[in-house]
């Protein structure tokens, strides 16, 4: 249940959420919740337009079919914290009186979590009328695969075949927390002229207004909206959360109500970061010069298609020139709130593998990992039939931390040092953001236990800004300290994934883990001081803001990974590198060794 303190003659509004995460609705009866004094107005999906009638927004991407579904069901839940029934009342006791008072029965069904379960043909069926698109002929079957995309080059099979090495491994990634410290709210006053004045937190006004008025089938200039949100990125799964239940309740009460969201609501309800599974395979030449790739990425999608394949196509591979690929994504279905379409969330799990990866050929190779990513490092002159939207050097920021003091410092016993770089193309397509790390740790052999001891993260600069709102935005605040303190926050967020964060689910696919009591955030203790460089001309970087810290959040998940490997040489090839995940790779590589001296 949802609720929020009232402000001054509003009413109080609340939400009623499945507590399955895959569920029939065999019986709703609000009549009950009518009858208990306060209450002044119920909304149910009945009251929202039909998927199949809503008219497409111009200038907006967004899929508002599954957007709507997401948002609240009729018939069947499809993962716990969906909301069903919207209630508006005068008072707490009143609301949560109504809220219990609803009869409601439901028919459990099998669920699925995990993206490679849900891929399986025996695996439950989230959508009978879901077949997957992208291939030729089109399937006859339904199954939890909503997309296939693929991007290639040459002949990536025969390239691989004749590389002189090659490689393989196969990476996880979980879902993380993509929401805010605060708490989603909003608030909807009746205006003249029929207007709602929604105030909030929720999507940027250019892209919610729009929304709202597509998804209520009213008038764009009905809806007046005060909120602030983030112009960058759309975060899909949490564009809209109460904004739509809040004017519904206004509209039939004819008064003004406000909403919150709970914290446990927030983690259950709102989109996260996606989990994902990827396979790759790298070849190169005896020098160290990549000839082929092939990378299958399979990505969770939440409870309605919407994972950003494209960005992850595009992500995987931007950094370097690898004469022949091919890259395959799926878009899988899943018992989870619709995921949050992010550009760093999504290349952020493929770097993982790929700088992971590129970390073993470099050993395999006995090579310095730094002049194996230089032999390869894309210029403004690499060809390519797919990326071809490139305007920066990630070289000029590879010799920085090459001749960095950080690389050749000295590590004491159960340390290691971890290198990765990262790639960001923003979603515009017009500027790159190419950056470097190093991280050092410290890997307690007796507990699992890792420790970030330094970290120095290298950005090159570049001259173009995503927007004239960044470029405003650089201009107002073109400062080192500034732009340090966006890598900073990358850093924090990235070590955080790489290391504790992580949705965990029981048997019965609820989470567990729904609180920042549960749920390990990096703390200020866990955090090294992050020294940043840039690399090129200019004191700081042309890119400003939150494409700075969307950079930042890529390399620490395999920089991390890197260095355990090198003061363990245990290859952790799962994300987060918890404490019991690391412990047991690290006594599984103890045991290769005592059985090597037999």
């Amino acid at each position: 249940m949802t609720s929020t303190a009232a402000t001054v003659n509003a009413l109080i509004g609340g939400v009623l959420r499945s507590p399955f995460a895959h569920a029939r609705i065999s019986r709703l009866d609000t009549s009950k919740a009518w009858a208990v004094s306060g209450v002044k107005a119920v909304v149910t999906a009945g009251d929202f337009p039909d998927k199949s009638q809503l008219q497409q927004p111009k200038n907006v991407s967004v899929n508002l079919s599954y957007l709507l579904q997401n948002l609240i069901t009729k018939d069947k839940v499809f993962y716990e914290g969906q909301p069903i029934v919207a209630i508006a009342a005068e008072d707490e006791a009143a609301l949560h009186a109504a809220l219990s008072a609803i009869d409601i029965e439901y028919a459990v069904l099998p669920h699925v979590i995990d993206v490679q379960r849900a891929m399986e043909p025996e695996a439950p069926l989230l959508h009978e009328e879901l077949f997957t698109a992208g291939i030729q002929p089109p399937p006859r079957q339904a199954s939890n695969v909503a997309a296939r995309l693929e991007r290639s080059q040459g002949q990536a099979g025969q390239g691989l075949a004749k590389a002189d090495i090659r490689i393989a491994e196969e990476f996880t990634t979980e879902a993380v927390y993509s929401g805010g410290v605060e708490l989603p709210f909003c608030e909807v006053r009746l205006e003249n002229q029929g207007q709602y004045r929604v105030t909030g937190n929720g999507g940027p006004p250019e892209i919610l207004r729009p929304v709202l008025a597509a998804l209520l089938d009213i008038p764009e200039s009905k809806i007046v909206t005060d909120s602030a949100g983030d112009p960058g990125d759309i975060a899909t799964g949490n564009l809209v959360n109460l904004e739509p239940f809040a004017i519904l309740l206004a509209q039939k009460s004819q008064q003004a109500v406000v909403m919150q969201t709970s914290r446990e609501d927030v983690f259950r309800s709102t989109g996260a970061m996606p989990g994902s599974y990827i396979s790759m395979r790298l070849g190169a030449d005896r020098q160290g010069a990549l000839k082929a790739a092939e990378v299958v990425i399979c990505m969770q999608a939440g409870a309605f298609p919407g994972a950003p394949l494209r960005k992850a196509c595009e992500g995987v591979l931007a950094a370097y020139q690898i004469p022949e690929y091919r890259v395959i994504a799926y878009d899988v279905v899943v018992n989870r709130p619709m995921v949050t379409d992010c550009s760093a969330s999504a290349v952020a799990a493929v770097s993982f593998a790929l700088e992971s990866l590129l970390d073993e050929l470099a050993r395999k190779l006995a090579v310095c990992p730094i002049q194996l990513r230089l032999i390869n490092a894309r210029s403004e002159s690499t060809q390519d039939v797919v990326l071809d939207r490139h305007n920066s050097d990630l070289a000029a920021a590879l010799q920085v931390v090459q001749s960095h003091s950080h690389y050749s410092a000295a590590l004491a016993e159960n340390q290691g040092r971890g290198f990765a770089a990262g790639y960001l193309i923003c979603d515009q397509g017009q500027v790159v953001a190419p950056c470097t790390h190093i991280c050092d740790v410290e890997v307690d052999s007796e507990t699992g236990q890792v420790r970030v001891l330094r970290y120095t993260a290298v950005q090159a600069t570049v001259e173009e800004c995503i927007s004239v709102e960044e470029c405003i935005s650089s201009a107002k605040a073109d400062s080192l300290n500034v732009a340090t303190s966006n890598i900073e926050a990358g850093v924090c967020i990235g070590l955080g994934r790489a290391l504790n964060e992580a949705y965990v689910f029981d048997e019965n696919g609820r989470m567990i883990n729904a609180s920042f009591l549960d749920y390990r955030l990096p703390l200020a203790c866990d955090m090294p001081e992050v020294a940043a460089v840039f690399a090129g001309d200019r004191d700081t970087p042309g890119v400003a803001g939150e494409a700075l810290t969307k950079a930042s959040m890529l390399p620490p998940l395999a920089a991390v990974a890197n260095a355990i490997a090198d003061a363990t040489s245990a290859r952790i090839t799962s994300l987060p590198m918890s404490l019991p995940v690391v412990l047991a790779e690290t006594q599984r590589q103890k045991w290769k060794k005592r059985l090597r001296r037999r």
